[in-house]
């Protein structure tokens, strides 16, 4: 067996892919629908804004089934801090969520 060091060092972050695709199922229309790869877009855009302010080697962005949390109409997204063994769940509105992940990641 082999362990290897992470290329990020203090956290990691799970956006569940589950949560949009429940929201789009109880739509009543499609406006109140969000896009079909929800967490993988907000994923990848939080990635290259990471990036950008070259955060990317800290925290490690990722989507993941579900949560276990199951909320109606907002999303799941885990934290996990290497350094201070901590995690959490946070549930947000599909329409604050960046903006609540970028203030839990304090960038």
């Amino acid at each position: 067996m082999k362990f290897e060091k992470p290329k990020w060092s203090e956290s990691f972050v799970l956006i569940c892919t589950k949560c949009g695709k429940t929201k789009n199922s109880l739509a009543k229309n499609e406006s109140e629908k969000v896009s079909e790869n929800f967490a993988e877009d907000l994923k990848n855009k939080l990635k290259s804004q990471m990036k950008d302010l070259g955060l990317a080697k800290q925290t490690r962005v990722m989507t993941s089934g579900c949560l276990g949390t199951c909320p109606v109409n907002q999303q799941s997204v885990a934290f996990v801090c290497a350094q201070k063994s901590e995690e959490k769940i946070m549930i947000s509105d599909f329409d604050q969520v960046e903006s609540d992940i970028r203030t839990e990641l304090k960038f």
